[in-house]
């Protein structure tokens, strides 16, 4: 039993992304929030979760969460353009293709 908690622990500290649970926004991550300043109370729902993402010991993005609904209420992060050629077609899920071409001819794929 004490090995699997030791291998559990262990395998805990070999993950890369980690994220925190944060009291406010105002006070951590606001570096993603236009003019450092986060939404106020009316997007935030009343069981919330604020958190904070990082990787490589570097926050990311923040993230409101909705504990009752169990979805996020919105994410922010700067978005930062990589290097590289950008795709330009586009792709139709085909579960749902053929419902949407049927109502929508100009969506189909290319």
């Amino acid at each position: 039993m004490l090995g699997l908690l030791l291998l559990q622990v262990l395998a805990s500290c070999l993950c890369l992304g980690h994220s925190e649970v944060v009291t406010s926004f105002k006070t951590a991550c606001t570096q993603f929030f236009y003019e450092k300043t986060p939404p106020g109370d009316t997007l935030r729902p009343t069981n919330a979760a604020r958190i904070c993402q990082r990787l490589s010991n570097k926050y990311h993005f923040a993230t409101m969460y909705d504990k009752t609904r169990r979805i996020p209420v919105y994410s922010a992060y700067i978005y930062k353009p990589a290097p590289g050629n950008r795709y330009h077609s586009w792709f139709v899920e085909p579960q749902v293709s053929f419902s949407i071409t049927a109502h929508h001819p100009s969506l189909t794929q290319t």
